[in-house]
């Protein structure tokens, strides 16, 4: 009975946490990107008739969610979404974008066939993620901090703007950050090289733009490791990663994109989010003031870049000695730089991995000095 005792901040942080999946997964969004995400997940059945895709996708649409949220899916105020639901040829254009989240099209699939709708199917990753994201920051912060702050924090961390608004879309962002969060605990607290090498090929196959920080991540262990990860594990690795890059890159070649993926990528990148306005230097500076302004506004990314230049002065860190909290951070924020370069887009779905570690590392970074205050309090007094 004691023993059960102990632990009723976890038995009443994961009920809290399953209460707010379900809530979420009732109240899905239903986002744009709903659309063509079901557009692929119909097509796995063997059916390319785009034309036909294309009217069963939006005859779906119509009869699962509600009117008013349909009636913005097909919003004649937005040239973009009116030429999308009136052509098909247009739609399909869209289609390149989405095919290369194979791990997350092949999830909904599977929920698809076991008899959820098509628009909820596209949603239920993302809220089984926010739980199980749940119960591995709780497991992570646990390691350093006692029960009831553990509770506080853990709780806290969870109900950020970020994770709600992130648990109720159709998109593969969640899923994405709890294959990379999981990779990278993987290493950092259990030393298991492989499984956390398992994880981060993974999360390519669930965004292929995850190639970026999965490439960063893996020479950070190698530089911290030193001697100790031979160079041929280390090329071996990269090999899987370019293997499953261009795994994930041929699913768009079917559109006519070539095998690279990221040079057609960047020429139907469209800045204004019209079919029929094609990618411009001009327009594309525009949209990297745009989305600069917007995300130091209504972003949380400034914060977590704060939180992350607070673990090297929690580390003490010189040139001789970088921890590994601090070589991770580093890694992150030069994704979110690469990652804007290719798609100017400021959006906190996008950074929820690169979040929960720097959250957790601060807590474990502040929990170590704490420790050592203490011990130094203690030696003091004696």
């Amino acid at each position: 009975m004691k023993k059960n005792s102990k632990y009723w901040t976890f038995y009443v942080y994961a009920a809290l946490m399953l209460l707010i999946s379900i809530y979420s997964f009732k109240k899905a969004e239903y986002n744009w990107d709903m659309l063509p995400y079901m557009a692929v997940i119909l097509q796995y059945d063997g059916n390319n008739d785009i034309e036909k895709i294309h009217s069963e996708v939006y005859t779906i649409a119509k009869h699962s969610v509600p009117e008013q949220v349909f009636s913005k899916l097909i919003d004649s105020g937005s040239t973009y979404r009116k030429s999308v639901f009136t052509s098909p040829v247009a739609f399909s254009q869209q289609l390149p974008f989405y095919v290369v989240k194979p791990l997350y099209t092949r999830l909904c699939y599977l929920f698809y066939k076991c008899g959820i709708s098509l628009p909820k199917a596209t949603a239920l990753p993302s809220v089984i993620s926010f739980f199980l994201i749940s119960l591995l920051v709780y497991s992570w912060i646990g390691k350093y901090l006692p029960q009831i702050p553990l509770f506080i924090f853990s709780t806290l961390l969870m109900l950020c703007p970020f994770m709600l608004e992130a648990a109720k879309l159709s998109t593969p962002d969640l899923f994405s950050a709890l294959l990379l969060i999981t990779g990278i605990y993987s290493y950092v607290e259990m030393r298991t090289q492989g499984l956390s090498a398992l994880f981060l090929l993974l999360a390519i196959l669930a965004r292929l733009d995850n190639v970026i920080p999965v490439v960063l991540i893996s020479s950070a262990i190698f530089y911290i490791e030193n001697r100790n990860i031979p160079a041929w594990k280390y090329i071996l690795f990269n090999v899987a990663v370019i293997a499953s890059y261009f795994f994930v890159s041929w699913q768009a070649s079917r559109f006519g994109w070539g095998f690279f993926y990221y040079p057609d990528f960047a020429t139907h990148l469209n800045p204004y989010y019209d079919v029929q306005k094609p990618f411009s230097l001009s327009g594309y500076f525009s949209l990297v003031r745009s989305q600069l302004m917007t995300g130091f506004y209504y972003s949380s990314l400034m914060i977590f870049v704060f939180l992350g230049c607070l673990l090297p002065w929690f580390s003490k860190m010189n040139a001789k000695n970088i921890s590994a909290e601090t070589f991770f951070s580093i890694a992150f924020l030069a994704t979110i730089i690469i990652r804007f370069i290719l798609q100017p887009v400021i959006a906190d779905r996008f950074y929820v991995a690169y979040y929960i570690v720097i959250s957790v590392f601060v807590l474990k970074k502040y929990a170590w000095v704490r420790e050592g205050t203490n011990q130094y309090m203690a030696i003091k007094a004696q």
